[in-house]
């Protein structure tokens, strides 16, 4: 997995403690899913797998005369750039693509994850954060105001890693992504 639970703060806020298991489903099962229809199939097959070279040559030593040495098979640059972020330029004006992994704990994949996972379970949304429905003496909460601002900030954040893939199509040419809209609570 690219991002874990630690990306549900701040406005992706969730119950993370009570919902850890169920939660860690929805990011296995959507992550390939929205890499799939932002980036293309062909591409997200060639940016996992080249994100499987790091975990597989992390254990790997050569031995050398007696001594060890860390095998120096790694991650290419561009996998590590469409995974960790890079500025680049696009008409004549810098930008930053934070990446799908980031210190900053933000990410496409999250602003999915979050939006699906708020959709399809009891997982009601206040101002305060996010909870489990109570059956007894429970209100339900409409979610859609947060989930159409986890929608369009993800919709934002898509348009500049398309920005960052078109600025950069000699390492990611087979990019075939969706584009997709914003949307509002009455979802138009």
């Amino acid at each position: 997995m690219i991002i874990d639970n630690t990306y549900f703060v701040r406005g992706l806020s969730l119950p993370v403690d009570e919902i850890a298991s169920e939660l860690n489903s929805y990011i296995v099962s959507l992550e390939p899913e929205i890499l799939n229809k932002i980036l293309g199939y062909s591409l997200t097959k060639a940016f996992l797998a080249g994100l499987e070279t790091e975990t597989e040559s992390e254990d790997e030593f050569t031995e050398f005369e007696g001594e060890s040495f860390e095998d120096e098979t790694s991650i290419e640059q561009k996998w590590l750039d469409l995974r960790d972020g890079a500025e680049f330029v696009y008409s004549g004006k810098t930008y930053k693509w934070m990446g799908f992994a980031n210190t900053e704990k933000k990410s496409i994949i999250a602003n999915y994850v979050y939006v699906k996972f708020t959709t399809e379970t009891a997982v009601n949304v206040t101002g305060t954060g996010a909870g489990i429905i109570q059956k007894e003496n429970s209100v339900k909460v409409d979610n859609r105001q947060a989930q159409v601002r986890a929608w369009n900030e993800m919709i934002d954040m898509i348009r500049l890693l398309h920005m960052f893939i078109i600025v950069n199509l000699e390492d990611y040419e087979d990019f075939e992504g969706e584009n997709f809209g914003k949307t509002n609570i009455f979802n138009v």
